[in-house]
């Protein structure tokens, strides 16, 4: 009996050794991971750095165009991984452009006009990756002036009841049934709550009448962008990350970010019966760098740039900046959308723009 517990315990003390040692070894094999994927991590960092060089963009004493590449290498950077390693960095080149910007725009000699926002002339970063894009370009443009917020109901309801929803070339400027703008025998009307929401249910033809009559025009989509995004190419108004909580989008109204691949499912179940337009002043954390506010989400802005695509040859005016039910990848501020003009569905609303005075490059 005693030599049979002598041989359990023996097997009992040759296990508990071998399972010391197997976690001897898995930890060993563990930290050995670790360190590699640190090693890589930090190799990943170094790359990054050889590439964008941030003090390269912040010395003002560089040519604008050197600086613009080499944020251009953020841009890319940022929209295959915004939360990468770029990510403090990239906090950092936001800061400065803040101060420049405002430094550029108190420098410039201009007139303040109420309720818009001065864009100095300069270059900036256009473009994106998405289906109409293609690719990234560098742009100047003289300096403008671009509402602060979409029009709302109650000031297009005002121009409606001046002027009429007239037809042009065949479609009216307005479409009450898709707007907050009640068509009533006494003339038009905003429905209760909808007074400070962007117009919606109008056309690029009621669009452009509307900028007229005030003495202003819409915004090519280049100033709209540039308006949006500054002159580094942020993918946000307010910065490189998306979140919720500065604009109206699907991601708002289900507390989380919302992106393409859950978007269809989320949309059926939540977002057709609960989303809608929200007042155009309730995200000011989500403004441009130059101060434009609700140029993500909300509701699509039409634009003064035409379309015309390569297999339907139908003209179309490109819109920008998404709406209330989008997913993330479609309010960056490069995302681009094209409608006809005769389109005036519950989600294309716009600002308006005016030409300042010219600058050379």
């Amino acid at each position: 009996m005693a030599q049979n517990y002598e041989i359990l315990k023996s097997k009992i003390h040759k296990r508990t050794i071998f399972s010391a040692i197997s976690l001897i070894v898995l930890s060993i094999f563990a930290i050995i991971f670790y360190f590699n994927y640190r090693i890589h991590q930090e190799r990943q960092r170094a790359d990054f750095f050889m590439t964008f060089d941030l003090n390269l963009i912040m010395e003002t004493s560089r040519p604008a165009r050197d600086r613009l590449e080499a944020a251009l290498l953020a841009t890319q950077a940022a929209e295959a991984n915004p939360y990468g390693l770029m990510a403090d960095a990239l906090h950092q080149l936001q800061q400065f452009e803040n101060k420049l910007l405002r430094e550029m725009q108190l420098a410039a000699p201009h007139d303040s006009v109420p309720n818009m926002c001065y864009i100095p002339a300069g270059e900036f970063i256009f473009g994106g990756f998405d289906n109409f894009h293609g690719e990234i370009e560098q742009i100047f443009l003289d300096a403008y002036y671009i509402d602060q917020k979409p029009v709302t109901n109650i000031e297009f309801c005002k121009f409606l009841n001046d002027s009429g929803n007239r037809i042009e070339e065949g479609s009216r400027w307005y479409h009450p049934q898709y707007g907050h703008i009640d068509s009533t025998a006494d003339g038009f009307m905003c429905q209760k709550n909808f007074e400070n929401h962007p117009a919606v249910g109008v056309t690029w033809f009621g669009a452009n009448a509307y900028a007229r009559s005030i003495g202003k025009r819409l915004p090519t989509e280049v100033e709209w962008e540039k308006a949006a995004r500054g002159i580094y190419g942020r993918l946000y108004p307010w910065g490189y990350q998306f979140d919720y909580r500065r604009c109206n989008s699907a991601s708002y109204w289900a507390g989380r970010n919302i992106y393409q691949q859950e978007w269809p499912e989320w949309y059926e179940k939540q977002g057709r019966h609960q989303s809608d337009t929200t007042p155009v002043d309730q995200f000011p954390t989500g403004r441009s760098p130059y101060g434009c506010l609700e140029m993500s989400g909300n509701v699509w802005e039409w634009t003064n740039t035409f379309y015309l695509g390569r297999l339907n040859k139908t003209l179309r005016y490109v819109n920008r900046g998404g709406a209330f039910y989008y997913p993330v990848e479609q309010l960056q501020t490069s995302f681009r959308g094209i409608d006809r003009p005769d389109e005036g569905g519950s989600i294309n609303g716009f600002r308006c723009a005016r030409t300042a005075g010219k600058a050379s490059k």
